[in-house]
C-alpha cells in the first residue's frame, strides 16, 4: 500500500521487468519490453520531502482536468508505446518529457526544476521528467556514455546551486529482480 492505495506499478515492474501497463479497473498487468539500449539516468537532489511523500505529491493532482488536457495527455503516452515498440530513443524522450497532469504540480516541489530540465535537453538528454513523486529525476539518453556525461553535469549544476544529490545510471531490464550467486574458486 502506498498513500492508502495498492500500488501495483512499482511491484509489478519488480516483478516481470520492462515497462508494465496497469488496468486498475481490471486488476490486470500488461508487460511491454523494452529496447534492449535504452540507459537511464537518475539525480535525486537531497531535499527536505514529507513524511508521507506519496500522498503529498497526489494531492497536489488537480481533481479534473479539461477535455484538450485529457487528450493531450492520452496522445503522449501513446507516443511513448509507440516510441517503445519501434524503437525509437528521441521519440521517447519526447514522449517522456511532457506532461500534462503529474509535472506542471509536481515540479515546483523540486528546487530549479525547469533549469535541470534545460540543461539536461541542452547537454543531448532525449528527455526528462520527476520520477513518480520526486524528488527523482529521470533522463533518456543516446547511450551509456552520453547518460553519465549528462548526469554528471545535472549533478554539477545542483553542487553549484548547494544542492547535494545522488545519481545513478541503469537499464530497463525485460526481466524481474532475480538474485545473482557468485561461486568463486581456488
Amino acid at each position: 500500500m502506498v498513500a492508502g492505495e495498492p500500488h501495483y506499478d512499482d511491484v509489478a515492474a519488480s516483478l516481470l521487468g520492462g515497462m508494465v501497463i496497469i488496468d486498475h479497473a481490471e486488476k490486470t498487468v500488461y508487460k511491454v519490453n523494452v529496447m534492449s539500449d535504452l540507459w537511464i539516468g537518475v539525480i535525486i537532489p537531497n531535499i527536505p520531502v514529507p513524511t508521507s511523500k506519496t500522498l503529498h505529491a497526489r494531492s497536489l493532482l488537480p481533481a479534473s482536468l479539461s477535455r484538450r488536457e485529457v487528450v493531450s495527455q492520452i496522445s503522449l503516452v501513446a507516443k511513448l508505446i509507440y516510441a517503445i515498440h519501434n524503437p525509437d530513443l528521441r521519440l521517447l524522450g519526447e514522449a517522456v518529457s511532457r506532461d500534462y497532469l503529474s509535472e506542471p504540480c509536481r515540479s515546483g516541489l523540486i528546487p530549479f526544476y525547469e533549469e535541470i530540465k534545460e540543461l539536461a535537453i541542452r547537454e543531448g538528454a532525449y528527455g526528462l521528467n520527476i520520477s513518480g513523486a520526486g524528488p527523482s529525476m529521470f533522463l533518456i539518453a543516446k547511450d551509456r556514455e552520453e547518460t553519465s556525461r549528462i548526469i554528471h553535469r545535472l549533478s554539477d549544476y545542483l553542487y553549484e546551486k548547494e544542492y547535494e544529490n545522488n545519481f545513478y545510471i541503469t537499464k530497463i531490464l525485460n526481466r524481474g529482480a532475480s538474485v545473482e550467486v557468485i561461486v568463486s574458486e581456488r
